[in-house]
């Protein structure tokens, strides 16, 4: 039996990002977009939001800092 929260959990520890509203069409983009920005050098404090129309904060930032990084990454 798959879990229907185990892709949630598989973004969440690639990108420690929390995202809303994901249909099954969007699978795809956000794995894609997951592994193309995943380094080991990767600064979630910096990082842009993973899917902007999906995101709904990243782990481990306090508000202010999601508020900023969502401002900085805005197009």
């Amino acid at each position: 039996m798959v879990s229907r929260y185990a892709p949630r959990s598989l973004i969440l520890q690639l990108t420690l990002c929390r995202l809303g509203y994901v249909k099954p069409q969007d699978v795809p983009s956000i794995l894609d977009k997951a592994l193309e920005d995943h380094t080991l050098d990767w600064n979630p404090s910096a990082a842009p939001p993973l899917l902007p129309s999906h995101w709904r904060g990243r782990m481990g930032l306090e508000k202010e800092q999601q508020l900023a990084l969502a401002a900085v990454h805005a197009s």
